[in-house]
């Protein structure tokens, strides 16, 4: 885990060596006030750490997606922190599968496969969040450098059920009455769909668990006080190398 302290959803927490963990639940807006409160604790980088949607085929569960650029559908891009960058790449590449592209940040939960095919259509990126764009605009406001650390969930080919996405909370935890509002929705088709996606988040979380560990919170406290935004703290505990899957 990034930290054993308790943690309360949009609080930013310290960790040790001098970082800053904030969990910011989903959206933009969200990101947007977990990074400026990580801003008002003197962090001096901003990173957005979390889970992605596949957009590109290539994109497996299991990898290391570092974003090169973020791009919103209001046409401004974000480009992250080269030196930074590189650095992570380097840090990683010899014990785990790195996958570079771009990644988009929109303002909605991207649902079905003809909408992720429309978005890399459109747009020259291999994922999709909700989250990142939100935290680069708060660097970029601030001239601070920021970097994006992500694993892939869900892949191009795979829906999400809408039912289940309307059954979550912000911070994407089942809601038991949201879920009895939707559960005449739930069709035969969706179990196998269900297993796959437990299977795929449980191995992004392995990747992101052992990338904390590894690094000591990504030892990036030789530069400065670093501001985590993550949409989801939980993160699984195992120390084994993740590898290729």
């Amino acid at each position: 885990m990034l930290t054993r302290s308790q943690i309360k959803n949009e609080l930013p927490v310290p960790l040790h060596a001098g970082s800053w963990l904030c969990v910011s639940g989903i959206g933009v807006k969200r990101a947007k006030r977990a990074a400026l409160a990580l801003i008002k604790c003197d962090c001096r980088v901003l990173v957005s750490w979390g889970m992605v949607g596949a957009l590109n085929p290539s994109l497996k569960p299991g990898q290391l997606f570092l974003p090169e650029a973020i791009y919103t559908e209001s046409g401004v891009i974000y480009t992250v922190d080269k030196p930074w960058h590189i650095y992570l790449q380097r840090l990683f590449e010899a014990n785990i599968e790195i996958a570079l592209g771009n990644l988009m940040t929109v303002d909605r939960v991207i649902t079905s496969v003809s909408e992720k095919n429309d978005l890399r259509i459109h747009y020259p990126v291999a994922a999709v969040d909700m989250e990142a764009g939100a935290v680069a605009e708060v660097a970029a406001d601030h001239n601070l450098p920021f970097i994006a650390i992500k694993a892939p969930v869900d892949m191009a080919d795979q829906k999400l059920p809408l039912w289940l996405i309307r059954s979550l909370d912000p911070w994407g935890r089942i809601v038991k009455r949201n879920l009895l509002r939707n559960i005449l929705r739930i069709t035969f088709s969706d179990g196998p769909l269900l297993r796959q996606l437990s299977v795929n988040f449980q191995c992004s979380q392995k990747t992101l668990a052992w990338i904390a560990r590894k690094t000591d919170c990504l030892s990036l406290q030789s530069i400065g006080n670093i501001g985590l935004g993550v949409k989801n703290h939980k993160v699984a505990q195992d120390d084994s190398n993740p590898g290729t899957r």
